[in-house]
């Protein structure tokens, strides 16, 4: 029977007389609902699609695996427009190798498409220096850093890197020396460093967090609050301010 005219039959009686379904022309009936899904709304600025997400780039600081960032998870994964990622490293590792891996973390993370709205970095402590080294690559550009508590000026044990790295690890030699003049904010990328008070951060004061900033950066200070404390103060800043994903079409056929 072709299959037009079976679409066209009525319930009829079968054989067992249990009632044979009727078949509307589009193959469902007008009580079937229509599948929809949500549409998202992620404030996309860049001329691209505005459901085009934002990815944040998590980069822990050394004597870590990044478990500092977990209330910082919370808040920026409650946002629909959010995706995270973490960058891990090695405290022996020196920065600029470390600098290295982050580029092409970032490379890899973004794709040949590049999906995102836009890419931002967020280092805390010692992670903000590679993420401040970064933001002056202009291979990595469009790049959206942001430090917190991060060690720029250095200082502590007064050595030469050289003498300490033996002992403890190249990374945290080169902040015990100083990791060294930053170099300009390549175009397109932007850095603010992000900074906690001399009384609150019992691990780095403020001299530790003052001076040798990324040129071209920015600065703010978070009074108040202590060197893990102030991650969940940027996150509140870092989460994009978004409608919540609506639905459209999603009525019955038999309410059109």
């Amino acid at each position: 029977m072709p299959l037009l005219a079976l679409a066209n039959m009525e319930a009829q009686e079968g054989l067992s007389g249990d009632p044979v379904l009727s078949i509307s022309p589009e193959g469902y009936s007008d009580e079937t609902p229509v599948m929809c899904e949500p549409v998202e709304d992620c404030c996309c600025p860049n001329g691209r699609d505005k459901s085009a997400k934002t990815l944040i780039i998590l980069i822990h600081g050394v004597n870590s695996t990044g478990n500092e960032f977990n209330r910082t998870k919370a808040i920026l994964g409650s946002s629909h427009c959010v995706e995270i990622k973490e960058f891990k490293y090695d405290d022996d590792e020196c920065s600029d190798k470390i600098t290295e891996r982050l580029k092409a973390f970032v490379a890899e993370s973004r794709g040949k498409d590049d999906k995102y709205c836009k890419v931002i970095l967020f280092g805390h402590s010692a992670g903000g220096i590679m993420a401040g080294k970064l933001a002056a690559d202009p291979e990595a550009a469009p790049l959206e850093v942001h430090t917190a508590a991060t060690p720029t000026q250095g200082g502590g044990h007064g050595w030469p890197a050289w003498i300490a790295r033996p002992f403890i690890g190249c990374l945290k030699a080169e902040i015990g020396a100083g990791p060294g003049p930053f170099k300009a904010v390549a175009q397109g990328s932007s850095v603010t460093h992000h900074k906690t008070t001399d009384e609150d951060d019992g691990v780095l004061g403020a001299g530790y967090q003052s001076g040798n900033e990324v040129p071209g950066s920015s600065s703010q200070t978070h009074p108040d609050v202590c060197h893990s404390c102030i991650l969940g103060h940027v996150a509140q800043k870092l989460k994009p301010d978004c409608p919540e994903p609506q639905t459209e079409n999603c009525q019955n056929r038999s309410q059109q």
